[in-house]
């Protein structure tokens, strides 16, 4: 996946509307791919947080009708309502299937962070047109193929435009404006921002509690999944199945190959297993039982949770305490350049409207 430029959050919320709805910010998650079946099941605890929507309300309307054609001025030029109206359709088409209802409120925001997106999109379009910014159309065809690899073939990529009302020539056109956007704001922003060192040390110092870590473990897994549903036998088979991939491991398998061969969890899969660092209450209990009682370089027996059958590897153990200076300094130089371009970016877009003379008519 190519790397995005660092800390353009607000940029990308600029572009997110207008780009989400027909192909993606391509940096994180591509509409289409099903995220359930690509990432680790990793055997998280559920993140119990509150959702904007709400079952069986009545859901709020869009009231697509009362829009007037013309929604924003930007230097005396009129903005159509066309892309907007499509947002708004596809947005209620997703909270139709979702069976989810928003509040008026919520759809009164969204209605605002959309018009405003969309106007700042082209705003700041423009400025890259005047600037001479532009992308090469190779690096946009690259970007696609990346997209199209988390499809099946070809036929399912085209099948989830279709379905979003969308087209390959639409998918080019947003993604060429939104590296146009991102070349902007690196040229007149991002390349501008320095951090000296004695800035992100005198950050370290001040914030060390930012930095304390709890006891951490690295490792990999194989999973044989096993359905909620499962009958004895589909659970009996299953546990079979991780008896003898355990067995091959022992008698000199690779576990990273098996992992990416073998393993039902495919989002982990593909890293040969890998998880990554995790801390105690991050796993079902089980998980972390066996995770935090293997020793580095060793595989654990079969553990048993509710998504079926694993068999662990433990790559790396941490213990808790300070985190060195060096292993972090990075981060913080990154938070801190974040911080920075976030401001920068505000100051920037308001500077640009007031010389573009930008009015929003809804």
């Amino acid at each position: 996946m190519p790397r995005y430029f660092p800390s353009i959050a607000l940029a990308a919320t600029i572009i997110s509307a207008v780009f989400l709805y027909s192909c993606s910010d391509g940096a994180s998650k591509t509409p289409g791919a099903d995220t359930d079946k690509n990432a680790p099941l990793a055997f998280d605890l559920p993140n119990d947080k509150n959702h904007s929507g709400a079952k069986n309300k009545e859901p709020a309307k869009l009231d697509l009708d009362s829009i007037p054609d013309v929604i924003a001025e930007i230097e005396n030029t009129p903005v159509k309502k066309d892309e907007f109206v499509r947002i708004l359709k596809t947005i209620q088409k997703d909270i139709a299937a979702s069976g989810t209802a928003l509040s008026q409120e919520r759809v009164d925001q969204l209605k605002a962070s959309i018009l405003t997106n969309i106007v700042n999109t082209q705003m700041f379009l423009r400025q890259a047109k005047k600037e001479n910014v532009t992308i090469d159309n190779a690096m946009v065809d690259d970007r696609i193929a990346l997209i199209k690899k988390n499809f099946p073939s070809e036929e399912a990529f085209e099948k989830m435009l279709k379905e979003r009302g969308s087209s390959i020539e639409t998918v080019k056109k947003n993604l060429t404006n939104s590296m146009i956007i991102q070349s902007l704001i690196k040229k007149n922003i991002l390349s501008k921002i320095e951090i000296p060192e004695a800035e992100v040390k005198e950050f370290y110092d001040k914030n060390q509690l930012q930095f304390e870590s709890k006891d951490m473990v690295r490792a990999s897994h194989i999973l044989v999944k096993v359905s909620k549903d499962a009958k004895a036998k589909e659970k009996e088979k299953a546990f079979e199945k991780a008896q003898e991939l355990r067995k091959k491991l022992d008698d000199g398998s690779d576990f990273a190959k098996m992992a990416e061969a073998e393993s039902d969890d495919p989002g982990s899969a593909r890293n040969g297993g890998d998880l990554g660092f995790f801390e105690r209450g991050r796993m079902v209990p089980e998980f972390e039982k066996a995770a935090f009682a293997t020793e580095p370089g060793k595989i654990s027996p079969v553990v048993e949770t509710q998504f079926g059958y694993h068999i662990l590897k433990v790559i790396e153990k941490k213990q808790a305490g300070m985190r060195p200076y060096n292993d972090v300094k990075d981060s913080i130089q990154a938070q801190l350049k974040r911080q920075k371009s976030d401001k920068q970016v505000k100051d920037y877009i308001e500077r640009l409207k007031k010389e573009m003379n930008v009015k929003l008519l809804i």
